[in-house]
């Protein structure tokens, strides 16, 4: 782009890259935009993916996505809350035990039947769900 056109590529660029993208399925080749470009990756960028995941169907790589798209919009120490309308599954819950450890975050995780509060990888439900 920067050679042909004489356009060095923003943000907005990758954001528009990641979204096109993501809602014609090729989820993967967007998150693998997202890990190789020199930007920092926006909320923007994380809404398109989370969303792309919504309408595919993808609900694991969903929370993923929703659980970073929350690391990233919020301020250092402060709880994620993620809601769900869904039965949280096993995919999900291992993943979100995982970021509580790693980040040293508390994430409450709210599906149809209760609340799951992580803190420090362990689940108030004590994987009894």
């Amino acid at each position: 782009m920067k050679i042909e056109y004489a356009v060095s590529p923003t943000v907005e660029h990758y954001v528009c890259l990641v979204d096109v993208l993501g809602r014609t399925g090729r989820i993967e080749e967007a998150l693998e935009i997202v890990k190789n470009t020199h930007f920092k990756p926006t909320g923007s960028i994380w809404g398109s993916l989370l969303n792309s995941c919504r309408i595919h169907g993808l609900v694991p790589l969903g929370g993923a996505v929703a659980s970073m798209f929350a690391l990233i919009n919020t301020g250092s120490g402060m709880p994620i809350r993620i809601t769900k309308n869904l039965r949280v599954c096993l995919d999900c819950h291992s993943w979100v035990k995982i970021v509580s450890k790693v980040t040293g975050r508390v994430i409450v995780l709210r599906n149809t039947n209760r609340f799951h509060h992580f803190k420090d990888g362990m689940c108030s439900c004590k994987d009894y769900w």
